[in-house]
């Protein structure tokens, strides 16, 4: 305020829709999207229907022989529109569905059958989860320190071959950033996938 004229507003509470909640007395500051997610799941009708544990089903890959040349439009319209809620989700404060989201994004120009039920099966992890969020504490055992993991597969994409890398960099013990890609070039081995991935995270 000494450098620019401005108003102040207090602390701030909301963010682009996302709800920042402080308690200043034990330091903790929680950052949460849970009145989105109800809103997704509401939408789309999966507020009253039966959860699930896992963000998709185990050994799922999905596939471009899966799509669909000619979805019909509310079809279309309804896969792109679940796919675009959890990009949003992911990127302020979901970690746990970049995978799901990173794959069913591949799809959206020509979605199949598989890929909406894959996209409801996340629905349903959603419903489930729908108020988790993140909460940073002034507490840490490592302060201010910046660590992270990396795990990638080794052709894990059945339509490419491409690796896959997530990774998750941390501070102050909570998650500060995340991803979930595919690798530009084709691994030729494990160690390489293993290569690619832990030097991704660095130079980004």
């Amino acid at each position: 305020m000494e450098a620019f004229e401005g108003t102040y507003e207090g602390h701030l509470e909301h963010y682009l829709g996302c709800k920042i909640a402080r308690d200043p007395v034990a330091g903790i500051t929680t950052l949460s999207q849970k009145h989105y997610a109800e809103e997704i799941l509401r939408s789309h009708g999966f507020w009253d229907i039966p959860p699930r544990n896992t963000p998709m089903k185990p050994n799922t890959r999905l596939s471009k022989d899966y799509c669909d040349p000619n979805p019909k439009q509310d079809f279309h319209r309804t896969y792109r529109g679940i796919v675009r809620s959890l990009g949003y989700l992911v990127t302020m404060t979901r970690p746990d569905l970049a995978w799901p989201y990173s794959e069913l994004r591949k799809y959206v120009q020509f979605p199949g059958i598989a890929h909406m039920e894959a996209a409801e099966h996340v629905l349903r992890y959603l419903r489930d989860t729908w108020n988790e969020s993140i909460t940073y504490t002034r507490r840490s055992r490592k302060p201010n320190e910046l660590w992270g993991w990396v795990d990638d597969d080794w052709a894990g994409d059945t339509d490419t071959r491409r690796s896959h890398t997530s990774y998750m960099l941390m501070m102050n013990d909570r998650p500060i950033f995340w991803k979930s890609l595919h690798q530009d070039n084709v691994s030729l081995s494990t160690s390489e996938a293993h290569f690619v991935a832990s030097k991704g995270p660095l130079s980004s």
